[in-house]
């Protein structure tokens, strides 16, 4: 029931679900103390916690 919720957490939700595109930054192993980012879609859950799909094989997975 979202009208029940404080305005800035449905102002948040709104923004949240306006958008499908966020940035992902990790510390780069192959250039240490540079950040590692690029742009990646997401979609949200029923509990509105973005999910993302990463790789493996994906610099960010070997930074993390």
């Amino acid at each position: 029931m979202l009208t029940a919720m404080p305005p800035r957490l449905l102002t948040l939700l709104e923004l949240l679900h306006s958008c499908g595109d966020a940035a992902l930054a990790t510390q780069s192993v192959a250039v240490p103390g540079y950040p590692f980012a690029s742009a990646l879609p997401f979609a949200t859950d029923e509990r509105h916690r973005p999910l993302i799909l990463i790789s493996r094989l994906s610099e960010h997975t070997q930074n993390l």
